[in-house]
């Protein structure tokens, strides 16, 4: 079992075939730029995040199932991202206190007790709910989880591979920032929690708009099958979102129900 300290020999990397190493370095350059980690203090190098995806590489050899019907690259894939991803979570620039998470959690929550009381929802009303000044309703508004970013001009190569989740947003701040790709961290965690083939189930069908026929196909499952393995993953997504202290509805935040 390899580690995240592990040290990788020469013999080791030298055995990949071309497409394992071309995987490794592509995972590591689309993982440096959409994390933007160039512009944070603790600077972390795309051959740091390498190393991590040579780790996750050797991992996924040894737990890999050939007969479970997941396609190899595909699945050393989430692994290798999963590694450099779970190395991210840990350092200082993607965490804030918790404090900052706490408020959005309670504006959440006003929100959505003023929607079921069917009372018009504007900053006023929050303000008032709240306890809180307009400006301040207005801040943590603005840490409040958006979109997801799926395709954003990083070259994917031609293997067909599931996309990470990065939560972009139009406010530039360092905070909002960090918030943000806090949120993204905990919501591929969650995914490499799910098993390997309900991952591409999710990941196909949130992410990449795929179609239920096609991943039945794909996986040899019935379409009905791909819907039922879907509806109980996002339940577990939600469910670990949660518990990690993020409101139960962020996940409908950032990702739109197929």
């Amino acid at each position: 079992m390899y580690t995240k300290d592990a040290v990788v020999t020469r013999d080791e990397i030298g055995g990949f075939s071309p497409q394992e190493s071309n995987l490794i370095q592509r995972v590591a350059r689309e993982v440096f730029f959409k994390y933007n980690l160039q512009g944070f203090e603790h600077t972390i190098s795309r051959e740091d995040l390498s190393h991590y995806g040579v780790v996750g590489l050797l991992e996924a050899r040894a737990s890999y199932d050939e007969s479970s019907g997941t396609p190899w690259l595909a699945f050393a894939a989430l692994r290798v991202r999963g590694e450099m991803i779970d190395h991210l979570r840990k350092l200082p620039m993607v965490r804030l206190p918790q404090a900052v998470q706490s408020r959005v959690k309670q504006l959440k929550e006003a929100r959505r007790t003023l929607q079921n009381q069917q009372v018009a929802v504007d900053h006023a009303a929050l303000a008032d709910a709240l306890g809180w000044s307009l400006d301040e309703v207005r801040e943590v508004e603005a840490l409040v989880p958006s979109r997801v970013a799926v395709d954003d001009g990083v070259d994917q190569g031609d293997d067909d591979l599931p996309g990470g989740v990065v939560v972009t947003s139009d406010d530039p701040g360092p905070e909002t920032h960090a918030l943000r790709s806090e949120l993204a961290v905990l919501v591929n965690r969650c995914l490499h929690a799910l098993s390997a083939q309900n991952r591409l189930i999710v990941v196909g069908r949130l992410l990449e708009g795929l179609k239920l026929k096609d991943l039945a196909v794909t996986l040899g499952y019935t379409a009905e099958n791909i819907r039922v393995r879907q509806k109980k993953s996002q339940e577990q997504l939600k469910s670990c979102i949660e518990k990690n202290g993020w409101p139960v509805d962020a996940l409908d935040d950032i990702i739109k129900e197929s």
